[in-house]
C-alpha cells in the first residue's frame, strides 16, 4: 500500500485502453494480372490525394502485399498495394 501511495500517483497505468490512433489504411486490388508498373502507377496516384489532405502526417506504401480487411490473411501478387496513413 505505502509503494502504491508514492509512487501510485507519478505512473501512467490505463486500464481503457486508447482505441483511436489516427491510423487509416487503404488497400488496392487490380484485376489479376496487373503488372508492378500499373499497381506502382496507382498508388502512386492515391498518394498524391491523401498527401494533399492537410491532417495527414505520414504515409507508409507497400506493393506487392496487403494486409488484414475483409480477409483473414495477407495477399500477396503485383496486382496489391496497400496505404497506412498517419494523421
Amino acid at each position: 500500500v505505502y509503494t502504491m501511495q508514492v509512487w501510485g500517483p507519478n505512473m501512467k497505468i490505463g486500464y481503457i485502453p486508447v482505441y483511436d490512433q489516427s491510423k487509416l489504411g487503404l488497400s488496392l486490388e487490380l484485376p489479376a494480372g496487373a503488372s508492378l508498373e500499373e499497381t506502382d502507377r496507382v498508388m502512386r496516384q492515391m498518394e498524391e490525394v491523401v498527401a494533399s489532405t492537410p491532417e495527414v502526417a505520414t504515409i507508409f506504401t507497400t506493393i506487392g502485399r496487403i494486409q488484414g480487411g475483409s480477409r483473414g490473411a495477407p495477399e500477396t501478387g503485383r496486382q496489391f498495394g496497400q496505404l497506412n496513413i498517419q494523421l
